[in-house]
């Protein structure tokens, strides 16, 4: 039986925001996620200085695990994007894992400090401040508390939403895999 490989992380990343630039109607425009088709592609700004950020690529947020699709009564596979805000200062939320998705958090007001855990126990910690955030692969512990009332935060991921059939797992139900993958091998280098 092949073993399960579980993403580290090395694989969460902080996203930081490009710009703002004046547009023609006068507004500000900054670009929070920019990522290209495909890892080859070279993309770089009228200056010449790259700026997709290649960590991941916009196929491979369409690209499932298929042993976890099918463990779902509904097909979830999809795009979502979602606002938590208004954030009640120490409000702690988070908490789980997810097994199939991926997510773009950002940081649209306050300050929120995000912590992301691996079944290793490697653990990192990014503070989310307006238009900073943190990409998420699957089966990473991922927690928030929040360090100013009102804060909010966009979601961006590759599932859809249904109380019937979501792909959100507990504290204590990753607690028991993290055992599980220590005692059957090593932490990845």
């Amino acid at each position: 039986m092949e073993q399960q490989r579980y993403p580290t992380i090395a694989e969460v990343r902080t996203i930081r925001p490009r710009g703002p630039w004046t547009t023609k109607s006068g507004s500000r425009l900054s670009v929070l996620v920019a990522h290209p088709l495909h890892e080859t592609q070279d993309v770089h700004d009228d200056d010449g200085s790259p700026f997709a950020q290649t960590f991941v690529t916009a196929t491979a947020l369409f690209t499932y695990d298929a042993a976890e699709c099918q463990r779902l009564p509904h097909d979830l596979r999809g795009i979502r994007m979602y606002l938590n805000d208004r954030m009640p200062m120490n409000g702690v939320g988070g908490m789980e894992f997810h097994r199939l998705r991926q997510e773009f958090v950002i940081s649209m007001a306050g300050r929120v400090r995000w912590t992301s855990e691996d079944v290793y126990g490697a653990t990192v910690t990014a503070v989310l401040t307006p238009g900073v955030g943190v990409f998420i692969p699957p089966w990473i512990l991922h927690t928030y508390a929040v360090e100013e009332e009102g804060s909010a935060l966009l979601v961006l991921c590759n599932t859809l939403y249904t109380m019937r059939s979501p792909d959100t797992y507990t504290m204590e139900e990753f607690r028991e895999i993290q055992a599980q993958v220590r005692a059957a091998a090593p932490a990845p280098l």
